[in-house]
């Protein structure tokens, strides 16, 4: 392996290392071709910022009242609610996990899950977020964390008490169109 090598600088050395590795990767294909292939190269803040831009589009584009959410608590007032919103990619096991979930002042919490070639989504009110994943489902110090937590879901992959309130776009265009208010 190392006669194969250009030893005339740490840079060369360097460089036809990472070559010979590249050959024994196995590379992910699936995005190729996708209209969201460009964002698995952001970094992410900017993934953060896209699926909050792409969220709000999308509601605004099915008729859904859109307005700047209040500061860090609320990302977006949609039909005149507070929502949170967290986008994610599929994680290699599969599902999504939607990060940073914090006991704030918002009444949903907006998940977009984006994978190669389809999307979905849920909109869970803050009271079944405090049942079941706030202060429960700990993201930095295992299970025993407060601060922030983080959920896992997929259309295939869904906790029973998740199971109502989406996994696809219509059926949460449905909760904000029925639930959208909540006073």
């Amino acid at each position: 392996m190392f006669e194969k090598l250009n030893l005339d600088d740490d840079y060369s050395i360097v460089s036809d290392l990472s070559r010979m590795i590249e050959k024994d990767q196995v590379i992910d294909r699936s995005w190729v071709d996708s209209p969201f292939e460009w964002l698995m190269r952001a970094p992410s803040a900017t993934k953060g910022a896209v699926g909050k831009r792409l969220t709000a589009s999308w509601a605004e584009a099915r008729g859904i009242r859109v307005n700047s959410g209040t500061g860090t608590d609320g990302d977006r007032i949609m039909n005149g609610a507070k929502v949170q919103i967290r986008m994610s990619t599929p994680w290699e096991n599969g599902p999504y996990k939607f990060q940073q979930i914090r006991d704030l002042d918002f009444d949903y919490l907006f998940c977009l899950g984006v994978s190669p070639h389809s999307v979905h989504a849920w909109l869970f009110p803050i009271h079944l977020l405090k049942q079941h994943v706030i202060g429960k489902l700990g993201q930095h110090t295992g299970k025993g964390a407060s601060e922030t937590s983080w959920i896992e879901l997929g259309p295939s992959y869904q906790p029973a008490w998740a199971r109502d309130y989406g996994s696809s776009l219509d059926r949460v265009f449905d909760l904000l169109s029925e639930h959208g208010n909540p006073a």
